[in-house]
C-alpha cells in the first residue's frame, strides 16, 4: 500500500496477488484493480481517484472494505477528476 505520484494526482496503491479473487462491486463503494489504485465507485456509474491520503480519510476510516474487481471491468468505469 503506497502513494504514487502520477501527473499532477498523488495516487493509493494497493498492491494485491496478480491471482487475487474479484467481484462485482456495488455502487458507493472503494473498488480497485488485480494491481491498481484505489478508486470511489460512485452511483453514477463513475470512478474517482483519491488525490492523496488526507481526501481518503476524510471519507474513510481504513481500506477493509476495498473491492478487487478485474481489470476490464474497472476499464469500463469511467475515470473522472476528483
Amino acid at each position: 500500500l503506497d502513494w504514487r505520484r502520477d501527473g499532477k494526482v498523488t495516487r493509493l496503491a494497493f498492491a494485491g496477488a496478480a491471482n487475487a479473487q474479484t467481484t462485482t462491486p456495488q455502487p458507493d463503494s472503494l473498488i480497485k484493480g488485480v494491481n491498481s489504485s484505489i478508486y470511489y465507485y460512485a452511483p453514477d456509474g463513475n470512478r474517482y481517484v483519491f488525490p492523496n491520503d488526507k481526501t481518503f480519510g476524510s471519507w474513510f476510516r481504513d481500506f477493509g472494505s476495498v473491492v478487487t474487481v478485474s481489470d476490464e471491468e474497472l476499464a469500463k468505469m469511467p475515470e473522472q477528476p476528483s
